[in-house]
């Protein structure tokens, strides 16, 4: 009895813990750093340097991994899965650090990606590390692995439910009441840090109603997400193949780098993961993807043309981000994209046919759309959107759109990036 609460109860709760504590801290110091050092750079005259930061930051990366942590290139959430899998037996414990610093390295310096994917496999390797540690057996390291990157996701987002179907859509092999009740523990653990340190959610949260009238532009719009979502899968891929193809790693960096600083330089609102202009987006603010080259100076007419460069510059910036060694994923992308392609739908649709749509309301819906697609996990998508909104109005329209945009994605492309990396073509 004691070695069940042991290794079923108390050793999860701690992994959560620890693991929530680790998203919590990588999350507000990448906040922090990203957030001073982009206002630094465009508010002062050396907002040259733009074009530069992000070679930076993949630089100290590159050194990093051939130099001093002596390991292979980023594998992204492949690592995860290989040993989930059984293609390997474990994720080494200096995965926790290396990861951690990659991630914030990347996004801090203009990287256009995020930190979930950085966080997820931090967190995984704290559950395999203390379940080795702990002693116990294959599965029970492969169910904390698991249990660990659901309370690294439920750390950064503040949404246990959200960890919950990450775990069980993407990562989980095969399901059973022994891995559930692990997660749910780790859970436990990171709902603690969050209840303490962080029980707010990631976006001031905006409530608007809204009506069945609107439920076939939501059904189109689902379309919409699912394209999107494969031209940023495609790119990923093409990039990742290319770039290995062509160039050693140090070409990479050098021909990557100058290539993201060019984008973000251009079009400020491509700087790391982007929350800051989906936030000004969930206000309403139009003038918020007006920047960098534009620099303001677009008039209202032509916003919709801002936004649907956007919409193509963005996917493969992210791209070239992964391709050069950057550490991260397509989470953050895809919430932004879907931001953006829900306001440019809604938007273009009010200005063309009068369709008076509550903009914000696809705004919101276009995120839970475009990671549904991205990731062919739905219900995380679905529950991750309504926490760091704080917006549960449009519970039915956010399942709706998943579920279809995922579907018409799957039809589309049969894999994601993260399957692809596992050899499922």
């Amino acid at each position: 009895m004691m070695k069940f609460i042991r290794n079923k109860i108390l050793v999860p709760i701690l992994v959560g813990v620890f693991c929530g504590l680790a998203a919590l801290l990588l999350k507000r110091s990448t906040e922090f750093a990203e957030e001073h050092l982009f206002y630094f750079l465009v508010n002062t005259w050396y907002g040259l340097l733009l074009l530069v930061m992000p070679m930076t930051g993949l630089f100290i990366i590159w050194i990093g991994n051939r130099y001093i942590y002596k390991t292979s290139p980023n594998k992204g959430l492949g690592e995860v899965l290989e040993v989930i899998d059984g293609t390997k037996d474990s994720i080494k414990s200096s995965k926790i650090f290396t990861h951690f610093f990659n991630g914030f390295s990347t996004v801090s310096t203009g990287g256009s990606t995020g930190i979930e994917v950085s966080s997820v496999i931090s967190s995984s390797a704290i559950g395999n590390t203390a379940a080795t540690w702990a002693g116990f057996d294959q599965q029970g390291k492969k169910y904390l692995l698991i249990a660990g990157a659901a309370a690294g996701i439920a750390g950064l987002f503040n949404s246990p439910l959200g960890g919950l179907f990450f775990a069980i859509e993407v990562l989980a092999d095969t399901l059973s009441f022994d891995l559930i009740g692990v997660i749910a523990c780790s859970l436990i653990g990171s709902l603690l840090i969050s209840i303490q340190f962080d029980h707010t959610s990631l976006f001031t949260p905006v409530h608007h109603i809204w009506s069945w009238r609107a439920l076939p532009f939501f059904i189109v719009f689902s379309a919409v997400a699912a394209l999107i979502s494969t031209y940023l899968t495609r790119l990923v891929v093409l990039c990742k193949s290319l770039f290995i193809k062509l160039m050693d790693g140090k070409k990479r960096v050098f021909v990557g780098g100058l290539l993201i600083g060019v984008g973000v330089f251009l079009f400020h609102s491509t700087y790391g993961e982007g929350y800051q202009t989906i936030q000004s987006l969930l206000t309403g603010n139009l003038v918020a993807i007006n920047d960098g080259i534009f620099n303001g100076r677009l008039p209202p007419s032509l916003i919709l043309l801002s936004l649907a460069a956007v919409l193509i510059i963005k996917p493969l910036i992210t791209s070239v981000t992964l391709a050069s060694g950057g550490d991260g994923g397509v989470f953050a992308p895809s919430l932004f994209l879907g931001a953006v392609a829900g306001l440019l739908y809604s938007h273009s649709l009010n200005q063309w046919i009068a369709a008076d749509l509550i903009e914000v309301n696809f705004v919101i819906v276009g995120m839970a759309a475009l990671l549904s697609a991205s990731i062919q996990a739905p219900l995380t998508a679905v529950f991750l959107t309504t926490s760091i909104t704080g917006n549960y109005d449009l519970f039915l329209p956010l399942l709706i759109t998943a579920f279809l945009s995922k579907m018409i994605a799957r039809k589309i492309l049969p894999y994601t990036v993260y399957s692809y990396s596992r050899g499922v073509k």
